[in-house]
């Protein structure tokens, strides 16, 4: 756990991109594979409960009575 928190914050505080130098595997993982489907999952879950708001809001559906 720990090694994931130094890779997100060096990658952070280097200003370097992430395709640069060679890095650690534990760095190409979080940035590379976990870090854009936790950005992507969060962007649906958002759209998702956007698109549930405006729904209630037209049929006038409250959630509770």
């Amino acid at each position: 756990m720990e090694q994931i928190y130094v890779a997100v914050i060096s990658q952070l505080q280097s200003g370097t991109s992430l395709d640069g130098a060679l890095k650690s595997s534990v760095h190409d993982i979080v940035w590379q594979l976990r870090l854009p489907r936790i950005v992507l999952a969060a962007a649906v879950g958002a759209g998702l409960a956007s698109s549930g708001v405006i729904m209630q809001a037209i049929v006038k559906n409250p959630f509770w009575k």
